[in-house]
């Protein structure tokens, strides 16, 4: 008695369920061989091949299984890992060494000093700190004042007008204002704008100093 060629087919995919689609393939030609084996059953033309049809179909039946959880697995992990990195415009870490230029208002941070105005350490408001990022102010509306002194004035009145409104004012005397900006002619051409800064009178915040 031969054995039948589909059933050893669904039997060789069933086996190779690792392989995409072959769990597919196997329970597919497993349901195939079996109304093939019994029709020729019927009509007195016997084959071998029952047993491998069913374990393909078994064996395919696992591997769509395993095939699902690896697809549930590997979408949970992807959602898990958007929730993890932060996006532009959604929440971020609350800690560690970021540029200057990625402070958002309310930020809490240390570090910064007038040699040193690239980086910052980003800590929660909670500990301690010794500045906070309370505004920028956006200077494209006014032309370069003509030199340091008188840039450093307009960018020290901007700030104070709008720092003053979003102050705790029962903090004020623990802060002194501190300004970031470009001093050159160029500079402010190429970023005009600046960033209004809460700084420790005495080295050392805790808790925001904004309302």
């Amino acid at each position: 008695m031969s054995a039948n060629g589909v059933a050893i087919a669904a039997l060789i995919c069933g086996l190779a369920f690792i392989v995409p689609l072959a769990p597919v393939v196997a329970v597919v030609l497993g349901v195939i061989a079996l109304r093939q084996l019994r029709r020729r059953a019927r009509a007195g033309r016997p084959q071998r091949g029952r047993g491998m049809a069913i374990t393909g179909i078994v064996l395919g039946s696992l591997g769509l299984l395993i095939w699902a959880l690896v697809v549930v697995a590997a979408v949970r992990f992807a959602d898990e890992n958007d929730r993890r990195v932060p996006s532009q415009s959604g929440a971020r870490a609350t800690s560690g060494r970021v540029t200057v230029d990625q402070l958002r208002p309310g930020d809490c941070f240390s570090g910064i000093s007038p040699a040193s105005l690239d980086w910052a350490s980003l800590n929660r408001c909670d500990d301690a700190h010794e500045m906070q990022l309370i505004t920028t102010v956006d200077l494209a509306d006014d032309p370069y004042p003509g030199d340091e002194d008188a840039a450093g004035d307009l960018v020290e009145q901007r700030c104070v007008a709008a720092s003053e409104p979003l102050l705790d004012e029962s903090k004020l005397d623990r802060v002194d204002l501190f300004f970031i900006y470009q001093n050159t002619r160029l500079g402010w051409r190429q970023n005009s704008s600046a960033l209004c800064i809460a700084a420790s009178a005495d080295g050392v915040l805790l808790g925001s100093v904004l309302q």
